[in-house]
């Protein structure tokens, strides 16, 4: 069941999905990004993190911050939402998004570990 709602939620959100949106493999992250970890500093932290489980699926909001060693230095801070999913012993991401903060949406404190 769980292989079939992968194989459907891919076909019709990446395959077919014009949204300016796209996924994106690990390989095409790195082909984007690799020159520029490889050239500035990247420094970041998890100041908090929820985790809601039901039977075999998972969602974790982990907030997270970083500042990279640019000039000026760049710092951001923002939510990544994971949504995982248990197959056979083994957890798989189904989805990751992430959600920047900013002065019209700033992390609340039910969102930062006390």
């Amino acid at each position: 069941m769980t292989i079939l709602i992968k194989k459907l939620i891919d076909s019709l959100f990446v395959k077919n999905d014009p949204s300016p949106l796209p996924g994106f493999s690990p390989a095409k992250y790195i082909q984007n990004n690799g020159s520029f970890f490889l050239q500035n500093i990247f420094h970041e932290k998890e100041p908090g993190r929820i985790v809601n489980q039901f039977g075999n699926v998972l969602q974790v909001f982990t907030t997270n911050e970083f500042t990279t060693g640019t000039t000026p230095p760049t710092h951001k801070r923002g939510i990544n939402s994971a949504e995982l999913i248990k197959e056979k012993s083994r957890w798989f991401i189904m989805s990751f998004t992430r959600n920047e903060a900013g002065k019209e949406q700033p992390i609340t404190p039910s969102y930062l570990n006390k």
